[in-house]
Parts: C-alpha cells; structure tokens; sequence
C-alpha cells in the first residue's frame, strides 16, 4: 500500500510509490448528480482525505462513485451549513475510498448547492 508522508496545499506533486494528491474546487448545483472527479484510470482509485464544503440551503446530499454505489449516507443539512472533513493525522485512513477504476460524484437535493474544496488521491493499486 502507498505512504503519503505530508500534507499539500493547492498544487499537485507525486510522492511515494504511485500515489499523487490533487485538489479539486466544488461547485455543484442543486437538484443533480455532479461528477467531481472522472475515474482516474485503469488500477487506480480515488482516496478523499480532506473536505471544506459549504451548504447554501437546506436538503441533503450524498457521496457516490460513478458506478451509482453510496460511498456515504444521506447528510441533511442547513442552510449555510459547512461541512469539514479535517485531512486525517495518518494519510492511510482516508475519509471516502472510491473503488478501483471509479469517479466521485455527489447526488444534492432539490434546494442544495454545494461549494467549496476538496482534497485527495489517486492511489495506484496494481500489484
């Protein structure tokens, strides 16, 4: 398994063996399913390992690789409500693992937009 050995700001550097961080800026509209990242490639999956996301409205959302399979429950939110997921202390221990050869995508509800940014990485994982 990759090591990810620090943490990275808003540019993209590969570090370890087969494993590179990106960020990505989110802005999905109410009432779809947004595609935040296409799938990465053949043998390589998407680990989410930090989220700074606001809710413009009241609703709901939920996390789900392009295969249409929940990656998380249903969040309910407030208007204006925020939504972060701290980069974890251990890279290993990601929030969200897409499966192998998967995008992310986020399913909002009629009334809820979602903004803000993401960070995370795309693990080789052929052995």
């Amino acid at each position: 398994m990759a090591t990810i050995t620090r943490r990275l700001g808003n540019f993209e550097e590969t570090i370890g063996q087969g494993v590179s961080i990106r960020t990505v800026a989110i802005n999905a509209a109410k009432n779809t399913t947004a595609v935040l990242l296409a799938a990465p490639g053949a043998n390589k999956q998407i680990w989410v390992l930090s989220l700074d996301a606001l809710c413009l409205a009241i609703g709901s959302l939920t996390f789900k690789d392009s295969g249409g399979g929940a990656l998380s429950g249903l969040y309910t939110v407030a208007a204006n409500q925020v939504i972060h997921w701290e980069t974890t202390p251990n890279a290993n221990i990601p929030w969200l693992v897409v499966g192998t050869n998967l995008g992310l995508s986020v399913t909002l509800s009629t009334n809820t937009d979602l903004d803000g940014v993401m960070t995370y990485a795309v693990v080789d994982v052929k052995d």
